[in-house]
């Protein structure tokens, strides 16, 4: 029950961080992709993987903007395909253990 209040809090604020990153300032992607990751961990083998694209779209948005890259819409579409680009090659050639390591140190 407490994991399912948490997944759905997570997932709402990671929406507003997503939208904040939009609009406001692209910082926000960064808590948005660790809410992700976190909800991915949570829903485990059902979505958890699908979950997990969305992490790695705005981890290299978020990483592309903090790097100064973004200054047009289009570099913003060019990342969204490499973020999703990386997550079909970590998905298709990295074990679930791997993926989610971090995690799994958390105490």
């Amino acid at each position: 029950m407490i994991f399912a209040v948490l997944f759905y809090v997570a997932a709402l604020l990671a929406a507003a961080a997503i939208i904040a990153g939009a609009w406001v300032h692209p910082r926000w992607y960064w808590v948005a992709a660790g809410l992700i990751y976190l909800d991915s961990f949570l829903s485990g083998f059902s979505i958890g993987l699908y979950l997990l694209s969305l992490a790695f779209v705005t981890t290299v948005l978020a990483l592309s903007h903090s790097l100064g890259w973004i200054k047009r819409f289009w570099h913003s579409a060019a990342a969204v395909a490499i973020g999703m680009l990386l997550w079909w090659g970590a998905v298709s050639t990295i074990d679930d253990y791997w993926l989610f390591l971090p995690i799994s140190w958390l105490p």
